[in-house]
């Protein structure tokens, strides 16, 4: 998949440029520009906008001991949506637009939470409980010990 990568990267570089020469035939190369550059605006403001929210609902969830996955997800789709609007381009602004639509995230964020804990279990870590579980066999027994009984020493 890596090998392939730069591949695509080029092919959709390619596809925008394509479709904002023919766009440009179309209504003409200014009205072209200035979609571009209120797409740029807009991506801007979105992105720092959300930025915000994102970084600070992860404070308050941190400073709560709660950090809200969902809204955190939520977000940082929008901050996608306005880095895709600030690519010049149709199909990153069709990105962007759908990323905006609320069923499209959720969906999205559904998929991205199911996918990464399928990964986590195959490891052995449940995220979902907030704790790390792994098969220890039989070095799975808790030893309770008092820091103070502990003493450090050197081999």
């Amino acid at each position: 998949m890596r090998s392939k990568l730069p591949l695509a990267v080029l092919a959709f570089a390619v596809l925008e440029l394509w479709l904002l020469v023919v766009l440009g035939r179309a209504i003409g190369g200014g009205a072209v520009f200035l979609l571009v550059l209120a797409g740029g605006i807009t991506g801007l403001s979105l992105a720092r906008r959300h930025g915000r929210a994102a970084l600070q609902a992860f404070q308050q969830g941190a400073v709560d001991g709660n950090v809200p996955a969902a809204v955190l997800a939520d977000r940082a789709m929008l901050v996608v949506a306005g880095v895709a609007f600030m690519i010049p381009g149709v199909l990153s602004d069709l990105l962007a637009l759908g990323l905006l639509l609320p069923p499209v995230r959720q969906r999205i964020a559904g998929r991205l939470h199911a996918g990464i804990e399928a990964k986590i279990r195959q490891r052995g870590v449940d995220l979902v409980r907030g704790a790390a579980r792994r098969d220890l066999g039989d070095r799975s027994a808790v030893i309770d010990v008092d820091p103070a009984d502990v003493r450090e020493h050197d081999d």
